[in-house]
């Protein structure tokens, strides 16, 4: 009698752990780039006062550089155009805009055609590239203007 009872838990738990492995054997390979999903995505760590959307950020084989970030400082913050510097596997100068960035605004960066970054040798069309941002920036406190520069990496397949 208590067999029985014994068994019907050793089955459903065992039921548990197949569809536990299932789900992580099924979102492993959603993200394994080629094989279905949607592929690996752009991630961003590091800044801490402006961040960026990761989604709307790509780096090209060409150099094009375009990346969206949002003022988090919780004040007005001011650009300087052809500041923002992109290092790493990449490197350039690259503009943003607008230059006023109203606080939780959202701005615009990018290298493109003309200002195109350079890609460093070794990374081609697919594989990951590793780019530091830096984001010189401009903001005033209580009538004291301060210069900050924000700073994070981005790391994605190159386009």
């Amino acid at each position: 009698m208590f067999d029985r009872k014994g068994h019907g838990v050793k089955k459903y738990r065992m039921y548990g752990w197949f569809f536990l492995v299932v789900m992580v054997v099924g979102i492993a390979m959603w993200q394994y780039p080629g094989f279905g999903g949607v592929g690996p995505f752009v991630t961003a760590t590091g800044f801490a006062r402006i961040k960026p959307h990761s989604a709307a950020t790509m780096l090209t084989s060409g150099g094009n550089f375009v990346g969206v970030f949002t003022n988090g400082v919780g004040k007005n913050i001011t650009l300087t155009a052809n500041s923002v510097t992109i290092s790493g596997d990449a490197s350039c100068n690259a503009t943003a805009f607008p230059l006023l960035v109203p606080a939780g605004s959202s701005f615009k960066v990018e290298a493109v055609t003309a200002t195109a970054c350079t890609i460093g040798t070794g990374v081609t069309a697919g594989e990951f590239y590793d780019i530091t941002v830096s984001i010189p920036y401009e903001v005033v406190f209580d009538g004291v203007s301060t210069r900050k520069t924000e700073n994070g990496i981005f790391r994605g397949p190159l386009e």
